[in-house]
């Protein structure tokens, strides 16, 4: 269900944008080769959402956060959005859940302490923890093919990383020494991470950047996609035609926004070249 961030585009943002809802978000800057269009809105405060291959949408409300219960709620894609219903309630180890994504048909949850300096991993159909984590909580994850997710300490607001579970249930650092909130990575491996409010080293606040597998995630070569106005970017996610998601929190409801990318000037000189070809070709067979 993960895919590259894809240029066949055109024709949806068209569709997308007649129906799509009056934007609330704010952007100080966006990178030209996107674009960033509201697509749904929820009237929770939300901070985890995933998609399923249907395009249903789950997320669940902070107002869970350290309740002993978490909820988590469908949202049906036939509805446009407009109906749901609870599809798992449980008491995990933690406090707060604070990333969602789907591993094939299994949805994970990432879970906060209390103290937000523990949490874990869980199933969030059966609340089976899959990998305990007693140093620091995750605070963002994806799971369409590695299971990666970031994490923080709130005892140390310096301490950040980007976490791989590997098959033997160990742990790996993909990116090392950046406090990180989102994370969502594309079909060429690619991770897509939201930063935190405040500006750590050279990585601005609230702002959402794209780390090159190729480069092996290096930090220097990383690319700034966005910069959001607001709280920035809480979570971020794709959807299985690869198209990138970002929640914006609004206090007492959430904006999701659609981030997808826009096609260079040589694609569209090739699409018109392409479509000039085919209607000579038509005329001429038609004249023959």
């Amino acid at each position: 269900m993960r895919k590259a961030i894809s240029t066949s585009f055109v024709f949806g943002m068209l569709t997308l944008s007649a129906s799509a809802p009056a934007l609330a978000f704010t952007t100080t800057y966006l990178d030209t080769g996107y674009a960033a269009t509201s697509f749904t809105t929820l009237s929770f405060d939300a901070r985890a959402f995933a998609f399923d291959n249907s395009m249903n949408l789950f997320a669940s409300s902070t107002a869970d956060d350290n309740t002993g219960t978490i909820d988590i709620s469908e949202f049906f894609a036939a509805s446009n959005y407009t109906t749901s219903s609870t599809a798992y309630s449980y008491t995990p180890f933690g406090g707060a859940l604070s990333g969602l994504d789907f591993h094939g048909n299994q949805l994970i949850a990432a879970v906060s302490s209390a103290d937000s300096n523990r949490g874990g991993i869980y199933d969030a159909a059966t609340a089976a923890l899959i990998k305990k984590l007693p140093d620091f909580r995750p605070t963002g994850i994806d799971a369409r093919a590695d299971i990666l997710f970031t994490g923080r300490l709130a005892s140390n607001l310096d301490f950040g990383n980007v976490y791989k579970l590997n098959a033997d249930n160990s742990l790996s650092i993909v990116i090392s020494n950046l406090p990180l909130r989102g994370i969502a990575a594309d079909s060429s491996a690619n991770i897509f991470v939201s930063t935190t409010p405040d500006q750590y080293g050279s990585f601005l606040g609230n702002s959402i950047y794209e780390f090159s597998s190729v480069e092996d995630y290096n930090p220097s070569t990383a690319k700034l996609i966005a910069t959001l106005g607001g709280t920035g970017s809480t979570e971020l996610t794709f959807d299985n035609q690869g198209r990138l998601y970002s929640l914006y929190t609004l206090g007492v409801s959430t904006e999701i926004i659609q981030i997808t990318a826009v096609p260079e000037p040589e694609t569209y000189a090739m699409l018109m070249a392409g479509l000039g070809l085919v209607s000579f070709m038509v005329r001429r067979r038609k004249t023959a």
